[in-house]
């Protein structure tokens, strides 16, 4: 069987201006006798024919009607495109370029190359070329534009739409592309993908709405259609982007330190490989609170009439006022769990009443407090005044002391010690028998001195009765144990007056002995001129020598616990 194939992509034959006539002349006798002998000797039925078309008959044209070297028939020499390998989708435009063997002229419109998208025919547009060699076209990918490998629509998909594309000369062009998916198509020389199928809009699954985010690390993660690229927005500004895997999930984890604390929105597009974008996700309402809350002030004091010290009782309190809305706090005082009532939105106070359960000592406290957020502020165990309150419950002890040795025979000093600082003292607090107290003076906060004049001779008390200071607490004082002393004025005979005397002799002491004493005049012949026994309850003695004679004596006096003599005179 004789097989003459010669479908219309194989007639496209180049006729170039330098093909000598006699050339042509022989191709078209040659391929005349095949065609006339097939029909006469009737083998048709074992020969392929394929009708004789319009380019056979053009070409038959050409030869009879051809100007030498002049006005050749524009052929298509190739078609190629200049966009790379790859998927394109919505919006992407592939390029096309028809290559004639000579300079053509379009002129009456535009001509079109169909394009086979999805089993349906579309138009890629012209967009120059005209007087050169090469025609250009364009088409944009549209939405549901799909399929695997690009190609025109057929052999005759170069259409003219109303226009002409003639050569230099006038003949029309001959548009036989070759056959779509045979060699020099554009299939076959290139792997363009189309796909104008948008991916769905990706779905937020976290965080849930309105999740509050604390930290500055912030998880999204969601589905989408696998393998696209999805883009995170926050109130509509670009935050984060994540490539979904083979299931279609994806997570990210977004460290920003630009979104602002307060209300947000999240959505999330995604892009697939071809460049479609989705539409957007539905809104996930969110809230970022990174700012940790702070104290503004922090106050302590006590309802004692001294604020820095408490006693069993005595009601403590601590003042908060922070800058943000918070939860109520958690206070301790002393630590104990405090009462705290909240004053204001941002102001609170916690109370605590001392106890004899509370240790002695400087009171500490704790406030542990986070925002409605879950924020925690810095623990808060120091005030923003320096205010502090000290516990005391314990009585001041009291000691009285001296360092002069008794019998006395003078006023001396009396130590007054505390156990701690006294907040009031004064003379009135003592009880002292046979002597006279003065000169308060204060050594320190806890020690002072007063001055102890006994009166008589005999036993001197001195003694602080309970609950008569009290510390700065408030905390009265104990009973001090009694000072017991002696006093002795016997010894100090201070002066006689007047001397010589004439009818009154007074004898003056430095202190009052204040007890009986003989006093004995003897003449220095050893004569007794007066004997008496007075009693010394003053710091002077009278004696009367109006009836003594005239002369010098001894004077004795003699009593319990001392003697003494002094010379005198009696003159009238």
């Amino acid at each position: 069987m004789i097989v003459i194939n010669y479908p219309e992509s194989l007639m496209t034959i180049p006729i170039k201006r330098t093909l000598p006539s006699v050339a042509l002349t022989i191709i078209y006798c040659l391929v005349s006798t095949i065609f006339i002998h097939a029909q006469n000797n009737s083998i048709s039925d074992n020969i392929q024919l394929f009708p004789q078309s319009d380019t056979v008959a053009k070409i038959v044209d050409s030869v009879f009607n051809q100007t030498p070297d002049a006005d050749s028939i524009p052929v298509v020499m190739a078609i190629t495109t200049t966009t790379p390998d790859g998927t394109y989708g919505i919006g992407k435009t592939i390029t096309f370029q028809i290559i004639f063997d000579q300079i053509v002229h379009v002129s009456g419109g535009s001509p079109v190359l169909q394009l086979n998208i999805a089993g349906r025919a579309v138009n890629a547009s012209y967009t120059s070329g005209d007087s050169t060699n090469t025609l250009a076209f364009s088409y944009t990918v549209n939405r549901g534009d799909t399929i695997d490998r690009l190609d025109y629509a057929t052999a005759d998909a170069l259409q003219m739409n109303g226009a002409t594309v003639r050569g230099s000369r006038g003949p029309q062009a001959v548009l036989t592309l070759p056959v779509p998916g045979s060699p020099g198509s554009v299939s076959a020389q290139s792997l363009i993908v189309i796909d104008g199928n948008p991916p769905p809009a990706p779905v937020i699954t976290v965080p849930g709405s309105n999740a509050v985010f604390t930290q500055r690390e912030m998880m999204i993660s969601g589905l989408a259609e696998p393998n696209t690229l999805v883009t995170i927005y926050i109130d509509g500004k670009v935050l984060a982007t994540v490539t979904t895997d083979a299931s279609g999930s994806w997570t990210t984890i977004v460290t920003s330190t630009a979104i602002a604390d307060g209300n947000h929105n999240l959505r999330a597009t995604a892009t697939d490989m071809a460049g479609n974008v989705s539409p957007q996700s539905t809104g996930v309402p969110v809230i970022t609170d990174l700012t940790l809350p702070g104290a503004m002030s922090v106050v302590m004091l006590s309802a004692n009439k001294n604020p820095a010290f408490a006693t069993i009782g005595d009601v403590i309190t601590v003042y908060f006022s922070v800058d943000d809305l918070i939860d109520l706090p958690v206070i301790t005082i002393g630590g104990n769990p405090a009462t705290v009532t909240a004053l204001g939105p941002k102001e609170y106070v916690a109370r605590h009443t001392v106890s004899v359960n509370d240790a002695d000592g400087q009171v500490p406290f704790r406030i542990i407090f986070r925002d409605l957020h879950g924020n925690a502020g810095d623990t808060i165990i120091t005030t923003t005044d320096n205010s502090k309150v000290f516990i005391d419950k314990r009585p001041p002890a009291v000691t009285l002391n001296t360092i002069e040795a008794s019998p006395f025979r003078s006023a001396f000093l009396v130590y007054i010690s505390f156990s701690e600082a006294i907040a009031d003292f004064d003379l009135s607090y003592l009880r002292v028998t046979n002597a006279t107290i003065s000169d308060l003076n204060s050594i320190s906060n806890n020690v002072m001195t007063v001055l102890v004049t006994p009166m008589y001779d005999g036993p001197v008390t001195l003694d602080l009765a309970a609950n008569a200071a009290h510390d700065a607490a408030g905390n009265p004082s104990q009973a001090s144990e009694q000072l017991l002393v002696q006093a002795l004025f016997g010894g100090y005979f201070e002066k006689v007056y007047p001397n010589p005397a004439t009818s009154v002799m007074r004898l003056q002491f430095t202190g009052t002995v204040n007890e009986k004493a003989t006093i004995t005049m003897v003449s220095f012949r050893g004569v007794v001129v007066y004997e008496k026994e007075l009693f010394m309850d003053s710091k002077t003695l009278t004696l009367d020598v109006s009836n003594i004679p005239s002369g010098a004596y001894i004077v004795t006096i003699r009593s319990k616990n001392y003697s003494f003599y002094t010379n005198v005179m009696v003159v009238h």
